[in-house]
């Protein structure tokens, strides 16, 4: 009985060895021959609009985020309530806007760039949640506490 239990754990030593030795092995190769990852394919094309309906319009390409600050910023206030939320008129509501839905490459300095050089836009928000931009065009009273949104005023 003795000799099975020392040949059992024998056994359990050359295994634990050649499964050492095959790790070290795998390790070395690896760290010797870098390969780089593949290659991303492209996405597909979307799927034809359904038969009788038109097909959808394309989506404008985002701008380019205003990196480095491009000086607008000053251009900008805080309305009651601080920055922190979405924009509300004196009776509550949103207002007028026009609604961007970017891509991820949307960002505030964009929005607010977009916002300082449309001369009708009196206040941006932007929402870094959703990555959507809107440029108000009636006046902007307050902000409405609302997580992930900025609200900001240009300075008059």
């Amino acid at each position: 009985r003795r000799s099975a239990v020392t040949s059992l754990s024998m056994n359990s030593v050359l295994v634990l060895a050649a499964f050492a030795q095959i790790r070290y092995t795998l390790r070395t190769q690896h760290a010797s021959t870098p390969n780089p990852p593949p290659p991303i394919p492209p996405l597909p094309p979307p799927p034809p609009a359904p038969p009788g309906e038109p097909p959808l319009p394309p989506v404008p390409p985002s701008p380019p985020p205003a990196w480095p600050p491009d000086g607008t910023e000053r251009h900008f206030v805080a309305v009651k309530g601080g920055r922190y939320g979405v924009c509300r008129t004196k009776d509550g509501t949103t207002g007028t806007k026009h609604i961007f839905r970017g891509t991820k490459r949307h960002t505030e300095a964009s929005c607010r760039s977009n916002c300082f050089h449309t001369e009708r836009c009196v206040a941006y928000e932007f929402s870094r949640d959703k990555s959507i931009c809107e440029m108000h065009t009636t006046q902007i009273d307050h902000v409405l506490p609302v997580s992930g949104s900025v609200c900001m005023a240009k300075d008059p």
